[in-house]
C-alpha cells in the first residue's frame, strides 16, 4: 500500500495593514501626564496592638505516634489522582 499524500497546508492569513502614524500620534496623546510615586514606611506598631494578638493555637502534636496518624488519614482522605 503507498503512503497517503499530506494535504496541502493553506497558507497563513496576510499580517493586517500598518499603523498610519497618524493613529499613532493620537493614542499617545491621550495618555496622562506620568507623576513620580511617593514613598511611605509603615508606622511601627505600638506595643499594645502586639500584646492584642494572641499565640496560635498549635492543634498538632509532634510526637511520632500523632504524625503517623496524621499523615494516615491525609493518604485516605485525599483525592485519588486522576480525579
Amino acid at each position: 500500500p503507498k503512503a497517503r499524500s499530506k494535504p496541502k497546508v493553506p497558507p497563513p492569513p496576510s499580517l493586517p495593514a500598518p499603523k498610519k502614524p497618524e493613529a499613532e500620534s493620537l493614542e499617545r496623546s491621550s495618555s496622562p501626564e506620568r507623576q513620580p510615586l511617593e514613598v511611605r514606611f509603615r508606622e511601627a506598631s505600638s506595643p499594645e496592638e502586639e500584646r492584642r494578638k494572641r499565640p496560635r493555637k498549635r492543634l498538632l502534636t509532634t510526637d511520632g505516634e500523632s504524625i503517623l496518624k496524621g499523615v494516615i488519614w491525609h493518604e485516605i482522605l485525599k483525592k485519588p489522582k486522576g480525579w
